[in-house]
């Protein structure tokens, strides 16, 4: 609603309201898939069991300090080599 008032008085009428109004509304959902992603990954790390060394607690670092990335990271680097124990 700001948004579509927002453009209003920018002169871009009615529908560049609603264009800003649903741009905005993927944005947050690729922003809540990300998030929703990145804590799947955290979770994934924190629950596997432990392996040599101190490779859990710098996956959980690595994830948590670095965003989306350290999880990308992690899903192409380390996931694949553990398969979970069913």
């Amino acid at each position: 609603m700001e948004m579509a008032l927002l453009a209003q008085e920018m002169g871009e009428g009615a529908e560049g309201g609603f264009a800003a109004c649903a741009i905005l509304a993927i944005i947050g959902i690729i922003g809540l898939a990300a998030f929703a992603f990145w804590l799947w990954m955290l979770i994934d790390a924190i629950s596997r069991a432990p392996s040599a060394g101190n490779t859990k607690l710098i996956w959980i670092l690595v994830i948590v300090l670095t965003g989306i990335i350290g999880a990308l990271i992690y899903f192409f680097v380390q996931r694949p080599k553990n398969p979970p124990k069913i």
